[in-house]
């Protein structure tokens, strides 16, 4: 493919400080594109900066095509923006679930094979990160408590069922994603936490609950604990069986697995988890699937022979 010029088009600032999973995966795809040879814009609602790229502040209340610079090859969106009409090469990435009688442009993507066919689609790229990001394991840090890395406000999330394992296992559950308190005194809560306090807790980290009770699109949480090592103890549900392979953790609706798991996950090898997930879920990889929307979509392509989205319940 010939050296493009791309716009990557996505709420929040970039790099993202704390929370923010879409402003992670646009950061590191955006940074693969330029190590590619491909030029890159990032148009985002916030105040980003990037050394790679040029950055625009978007103004909402113009039309969004008009601030894209003209020599833009290809544009690609992290969100509908549904009241804008784009009329040059795009495609969109969606990494929510649809609303019931939501639809999507027919160039839209999604972010695991599950999350695309609850939609109607085929069409879609794993996620993956930008590894540097998040420094190198301390393979000597002492490993201290199990992970919720979550917002706990969200039920789906299901914290209630991890700090329950938690304490059936006998062991210290850290909660990263939000604030609470605990009389048993086994839960302690971070916050919000992001860049080096959330990494070293990540590091500390025994193993990550995951038992959703909903279709998650994808989970970057479980790519991020796998990274510093964590084995996965989630919920067969939405992408994680994508994911989270029996190399790396287990997948069951059974309470008392989740408990057992967590107590014995020391026995996983935690670089081999590392490896996996730097060699599957890279930014890299992510940059070299899109690039193959991209032609298809610059060749004429229609990514989806109709609208995807979520039918009426």
């Amino acid at each position: 493919m010939s050296r493009l010029h791309i716009a990557i088009i996505c709420p929040g600032s970039l790099p993202v400080p704390a929370y923010g999973g879409t402003e992670r995966v646009a950061w590191g795809l955006a940074r693969e594109l330029v190590r590619a040879g491909h030029r890159v814009t990032l148009l985002t609602s916030g105040n980003s900066q990037a050394d790679f790229a040029h950055c625009i502040r978007y103004n909402p209340g113009t039309s969004l095509e008009a601030q894209v610079p003209a020599d833009v090859d290809f544009i690609h969106l992290h969100a509908p923006f549904r009241t804008q009409t784009i009329r040059r090469p795009h495609m969109y990435t969606i990494q929510g679930n649809a609303k019931p009688g939501e639809t999507y442009s027919q160039n839209t993507v999604f972010v695991s094979r599950n999350h695309a066919r609850r939609h109607g689609s085929e069409a879609y790229v794993l996620n993956g990160l930008y590894w540097p990001d998040y420094g190198q394991v301390d393979w000597t840090t002492p490993r201290k408590h199990l992970l919720f890395l979550a917002k706990a406000s969200r039920s789906e999330k299901n914290l209630r069922g991890s700090r329950k394992a938690a304490r059936k296992a006998g062991l210290p559950l850290a909660v990263l994603g939000g604030s609470g308190w605990d009389i048993r005194g086994n839960t302690r809560y971070y916050g919000m936490v992001g860049g080096e306090k959330k990494n070293r807790l990540l590091n500390q980290g025994l193993a990550l609950l995951f038992p959703i009770l909903w279709e998650e699109p994808f989970g970057l949480a479980v790519i991020e604990a796998l990274y510093f090592g964590c084995p996965v103890i989630a919920t067969p549900r939405g992408a994680m069986p994508e994911l989270v392979t029996p190399e790396v953790g287990i997948l069951s609706e059974n309470p008392d697995d989740w408990a057992q798991a967590a107590a014995q996950s020391g026995s996983y090898d935690r670089k081999a988890l590392h490896e996996y997930v730097r060699e599957e879920f890279s930014a890299s990889r992510v940059a070299a699937d899109y690039l193959r929307y991209y032609e298809r979509v610059l060749n004429g392509e229609v990514l989806n022979p109709k609208a995807p989205g979520r039918p009426m319940d």
